[in-house]
């Protein structure tokens, strides 16, 4: 059976690849995931910029130029998005951290 937080960061990986194929960007890159994750309703990273005093909405909108600016393709290969480095290393260390707790 698969935990809360499984099926949360799966949500968030799918988040991020519409949100790379809405941009037509063929890798999902870490922007990708933290513009996914500040678009959720009740969003921890939300709650956690706020805490540090920093506005969740300026990240946003930074975070959506450097989408903006990421690579974009057209044509044949358009339909195969993929995960790049810097995002699998990402989320391996979020899940190495994850199951230290």
């Amino acid at each position: 059976m698969q935990n809360l937080g499984t099926i949360k960061s799966q949500e968030l990986i799918q988040n991020a690849h519409s949100l790379a194929k809405e941009h037509n960007n063929q890798q999902i890159e870490p922007e990708h995931l933290l513009a996914a994750m500040l678009s959720e309703q009740e969003s921890i990273a939300k709650s956690m910029l706020s805490k540090l005093g920093i506005s969740p909405e300026t990240v946003a909108k930074d975070v959506a130029f450097a989408i903006d600016n990421i690579p974009k393709i057209s044509g044949g290969g358009a339909g195969e998005i993929y995960i790049s480095q810097k995002t699998k290393d990402v989320l391996d260390s979020a899940f190495a951290e994850a199951s230290k707790m």
